[in-house]
């Protein structure tokens, strides 16, 4: 149906109603008159019955109550598309035109996925399998079982696996002298980050060149994007889809930066720690212990970044020399006595700094006491700068439950933890801060429901729309998917390779050298390293990006400080520049989220999310198999501000004929006695009656068509007064039918 022929139906049903109506009302007046009435009824004059009037009445209001129904309904009418009746449909690819399609390099058919040990291997103490007895660093492929094993869950379907996960940029590089091939001497191929395009500022559901991206929570799904074929409009439809997202935790240390500032000529003080109980309370509350017993079950990275938070508050104090913490828990807090904890001015800073290194903001406050030249009412410093990196390593080691050198299993997740330092906040009049917030991020893998719809009238990606995305919901734990994870240690010998994962079918739940998990997700391994030595990008060669980026991405999220763009930091690639200091934009949506500790944690999420969206792209989707959607058809929807005219007409049509078929059962029959009063009430008929001699000219009872045959011609003068007598005794015989008529005992006029 169209608006055309809805506003036909609209002007059919007025029309209808433009009938009835005044017929009903007639047939329920004709109802009420009977046969006797008073003559003023009869004239519709002064002292007219009460139950005439009303009747009388409703005749032109219910008139124009439809003809301004049918003025105004149609104007409400307007077109919509709409989800119709669930079809199948065949898919096929369709490319991403965006700067994302452009640059995705896809690896040759036939390429098989390869990795090799973590470039942190020593060579000197080689591991086993890692390393040839001459020191060359062997490249290993991976077996045809283990790749039937990680691709049996998700066989069937749309959901992706480890080997689905691919680099959205590669190098193609050739055997080295030091590199030894299990399989193939051809050239290899290794990923690289490229900084393609920021999109953390979108804030909704992106579909871009074989991801889903949420840039609202944080997180990435893995899809090679295809779209219904055949669908004139479109289609809606729903996917499971494999989504690796980032979850993160930051508590606040309750210690700051702050300084004042003179608001009127806008000129800044000088600067200040502030002891906001944190400091203070290390004497009296013991080093808080994570959960780290079984982290698949509960990663508990709240009590993770509470432990670092303690670590780093202690490691303030150290540095100051203990000047903070006191035997009774009391706090020294600047706003007591501005002359103990004073800062040069050029510690403070005016943006977001996001670290890994837990000594990172002490580093700073050293470096720029000294650049201002002067310690006087500076506290003297104690701790060198190497004594900071081994604290650092220690607080990592700390909050990640293991050890800077220890490798990935499928026992442990990969943890991230660091130090950020907030934008600066207003807490009052005249004053600024920084505060310090500890965090710990890990990273799961989960399933998720994707709903999409796709305007066939766009040739390319941008027709197709996320609309929402949901957690899958699973009725009881069988339901839920059997996760697995490699042990590489207990396979290969080697264990700095990252491990394999994905959903197995439940045949493969006992095989050797593999720990399973049914649960709604996973979280995801990884080589894990102190703040001292980190891990490259990109270190491990190979291909596999789904067993690398998530740890690699995690840890650039990290890096946000200055040491970003510094070559010798290979942890922190030249990725974007997200200081707050050289964009608006992220300005306002720093200082947002860094207004809190709980809000702070979406930082490292979104980050995270935007890196993994430039470092990696899905190769699975729909396929040319058909699947179930809904197709976008056409319809017409009504805006109800225009509906009560037509809701009073209809409501009044009803009414009036629901009196009709009540009066219809009530008395005489309804029909005669309408034709009766529509005869004895023509004007016509009572001329013809009463204007004509007396006995002969009787036509009130005579049908329509012999009456208009034989009275039909004549013509009356009804411009004239005339006294009609109400009874005569005989009328004179007369020539004309235009002669004046007198009553007995009347004179003519």
């Amino acid at each position: 149906m169209n608006i055309s022929i809805a506003s036909a139906l609209i002007a059919a049903g007025i029309f209808l109603a433009r009938q009835i109506c005044p017929n009903a009302l007639v047939y329920i007046c004709s109802k009420r008159l009977g046969y006797s009435n008073s003559a003023a009824t009869c004239a519709y004059d002064e002292g007219v019955r009460p139950s005439v009037v009303w009747i009388g009445r409703l005749v032109p209001a219910v008139a124009i109550l439809l003809s301004i129904a049918s003025v105004v309904t149609p104007l409400g009418l307007y077109s919509v598309v709409v989800a119709g009746k669930p079809v199948e449909a065949t898919f096929q690819y369709v490319r991403d035109s965006s700067i994302f399609g452009r640059n995705t390099v896809r690896l040759p058919d036939g390429d098989m996925p390869l990795r090799s040990c973590s470039v942190f291997t020593n060579i000197s103490r080689p591991q086993r399998g890692c390393y040839t007895g001459e020191g060359r660093l062997r490249i290993q492929s991976v077996s045809p079982a283990l790749r039937e094993v990680f691709s049996s869950g998700a066989d069937d379907g749309t959901l992706s696996t480890v080997f689905d996960i691919r680099w959205r940029r590669r190098l193609t590089k050739a055997m080295d002298n030091n590199q030894v091939p299990v399989v193939t001497s051809k050239p290899l191929h290794r990923g690289t980050f490229r900084s393609i395009k920021s999109i953390l500022l979108n804030e909704r559901y992106d579909a871009i060149e074989g991801l889903i991206v949420d840039t609202i929570k944080g997180g990435v799904g893995f899809r090679n994007h295809t779209v219904p074929i055949g669908q004139k409009l479109g289609a809606e439809w729903r996917e499971d889809l494999l989504f690796v997202e980032p979850e993160t935790v930051c508590v606040d240390t309750d210690i700051s930066i702050d300084w004042m500032v003179d608001e009127g000529d806008v000129t800044y003080g000088k600067g200040y720690v502030a002891d906001r109980g944190g400091l203070a309370g290390l004497a009296l509350n013991k080093r808080p212990e994570p959960e780290i017993g079984h982290p698949q079950r509960k990663a508990d990275l709240h009590g993770r970044a509470r432990a670092a938070a303690w670590d780093f508050v202690s490691m303030f104090d150290d540095f100051f020399n203990g000047s903070f913490s006191t035997s009774d828990g009391s706090a020294a807090s600047v706003s007591n006595d501005s002359s103990i904890f004073p800062l040069p001015l050029w510690a403070v800073t005016n943006d977001i700094r996001l670290s890994n290194d837990f000594s990172s903001e002490l580093s700073w406050i050293r470096y720029e006491t000294e650049v201002a030249g002067s310690r006087r009412g500076v506290i003297e410093y104690v701790k060198p700068p190497q004594m900071l990196v081994a604290r650092s390593t220690s607080i990592n080691d700390g909050c990640r439950g293991v050890q800077s050198s220890a490798f990935a299993t499928p026992r442990g997740i990969f943890v991230q933890c660091g130090i950020m330092r907030s934008w600066v906040l207003k807490p009052a009049y005249g004053y600024r801060r920084n505060n310090f917030y500890a965090c710990a991020s890990a990273v799961k893998a989960v399933i998720k429901s994707v709903g999409f719809t796709y305007n066939g009238t766009t040739p390319h990606l941008e027709g197709l729309q996320v609309t929402d995305i949901r957690d899958k919901q699973y009725e009881d734990g069988e339901s839920m998917p059997l996760w697995g994870v490699e042990d590489t240690r207990d396979a290969h010998g080697k264990g700095p390779l990252s491990p394999l994962w994905g959903i197995i079918s439940p045949e493969y739940a006992d095989g050797p050298n593999l720990t399973t998990y049914r649960q709604p997700s996973l979280y995801l391994s990884g080589p894990m390293t102190g703040s001292g030595v980190q891990v490259d990008a990109f270190g491990e060669f190979g291909n596999l990006a789904g067993i690398h980026f998530a740890g690699q991405m995690m840890r650039s999220a990290y890096c946000t400080d200055d040491s970003r763009n510094e070559w010798n930091q290979t942890a922190c690639p030249r990725i974007f520049d997200y200081h707050g200091r050289t964009s608006m934009a992220l300005q306002e949506k720093w200082v947002k989220l860094t207004a809190s500790a709980e809000t702070a944690s979406t930082i490292p999420n979104l980050i995270f999310t935007d890196l993994a969206a430039n470092a990696v792209t899905g190769t699975k989707g729909v396929g040319v198999e058909k699947r179930v959607v809904r197709p976008q058809v056409p319809t017409v929807t009504f805006n109800l501000v225009y509906m009560p005219p037509a809701a009073l007409g209809l409501a009044a049509t009803l009414l009036i004929i629901m009196m009709a078929f009540a009066e219809a059962f009530r008395g005489e029959s309804g029909i005669a006695a309408m034709r009766h009063h529509m005869q004895r009430l023509a004007p016509g008929r009572i001329f013809t009656t009463l204007l004509g001699p007396a006995g002969k000219e009787e036509g009130l009872n005579m049908g329509s068509k012999a009456w208009s045959s034989r009275f039909g011609a004549r013509t009356y003068d009804t411009f004239k007064l005339y006294r009609v007598v109400e009874s005569v005794d005989e009328y004179p015989e007369r020539t004309s039918d235009h002669e004046q008529v007198s009553g007995k005992g009347g004179d003519v006029e």
